[in-house]
């Protein structure tokens, strides 16, 4: 058996509610959240998608531009790098 080592990322998202007297307080407060992710309390629900990369593998581009401006749409998944809309109906 071979061994290999894999970096794994996983993505959430969630949408939490930050208070403060003005936006610099309420910044600084995202700050400190964002220091202890403990206190989003992120949940199975807010996993969006995770991707893998072995330790050594070359990074190929896919040389499909086919959805280029869409990445910073909401429905773009760039694990799959496509559109994701019609999956939500």
């Amino acid at each position: 058996m071979v061994n290999f080592d894999v970096t794994l990322k996983g993505h959430y998202e969630k949408t939490v509610t930050i208070s403060g007297k003005s936006l610099e307080d309420a910044v600084a407060n995202l700050h400190i959240l964002l220091a202890d992710p403990d206190l989003i309390g992120f949940s199975n629900e807010d996993f969006c998608y995770g991707e893998a990369s072995f330790a050594g593998e070359d990074d190929e581009e896919d040389g499909c531009l086919e959805y280029e401006e869409c990445t910073d749409c909401p429905y773009y998944c760039p694990l799959h790098e496509e559109c994701r809309y019609e999956d939500g109906d």
